[in-house]
C-alpha cells in the first residue's frame, strides 16, 4: 500500500524487470486499487481465489469513503492466458489497460493456476495510460511472488 504523499504517474509501468545477475521468479495475480488498502483488507484480498467475483465478494464488506473497495479494484491481472503476450485486465477500467509480457513466458506455477515465468530481462509493460495516474493519492498495488 502505497499512502498519500508518495506520487506514482508516468508515461507507462514496467513490473518484475530482473537483471542478468538474479535467478527466476513465478509472478501471479497482479492488482491496482485506488484505494489504501488496510490490514485486513489486504488479508481478504490475499485469501481471494483469484477470480474476480470472488476478490469481489470478498472486499465488498469493506467500505470507505468512495464506497466498496471492489468498485476501486481498476486493474486485475490473473495472467490465465494459455498464449500469447497480452494479459487481459479484468478489473473495473477493463481493456483499456490490458498489458503485455515481454520475453516472459506462461507457467502453469501461478498462485491459482496459471502465471508468468520471469528470467533475465523479461517484465510485464502495461503502456501509458490515464487511470493508472494515481498522483499522490492513496493507492494498493498487490502481486503473488514465487522464487524459482
Amino acid at each position: 500500500t502505497i499512502t498519500t504523499g508518495s506520487s506514482l504517474s508516468g508515461s507507462a509501468i514496467k513490473i518484475a524487470q530482473i537483471s542478468t545477475n538474479y535467478g527466476q521468479i513465478y509472478f501471479d495475480e497482479l492488482k491496482f486499487f485506488t484505494y489504501a488498502l488496510s490490514s485486513p483488507q489486504a488479508m481478504a484480498n490475499f485469501n481471494s481465489k483469484g477470480t474476480k467475483s470472488t476478490t469481489n465478494s470478498n472486499l465488498s464488506t469493506f467500505t470507505n469513503n468512495s464506497g466498496a473497495i471492489k468498485n476501486n479494484l481498476i486493474a486485475h491481472y490473473k495472467f490465465e492466458e494459455s498464449s500469447g503476450t497480452t494479459n487481459n485486465n479484468s478489473g473495473s477500467i477493463g481493456s483499456a489497460i490490458n498489458n503485455t509480457i515481454v520475453s516472459a513466458t506462461r507457467s502453469n506455477e501461478g498462485k491459482y493456476g496459471k502465471g508468468i515465468k520471469l528470467s533475465a530481462l523479461q517484465y510485464i509493460y502495461t503502456a501509458d495510460n490515464p487511470n493508472l495516474d494515481f498522483g499522490t493519492g492513496d493507492f494498493t498495488i498487490s502481486t503473488w511472488i514465487k522464487t524459482g
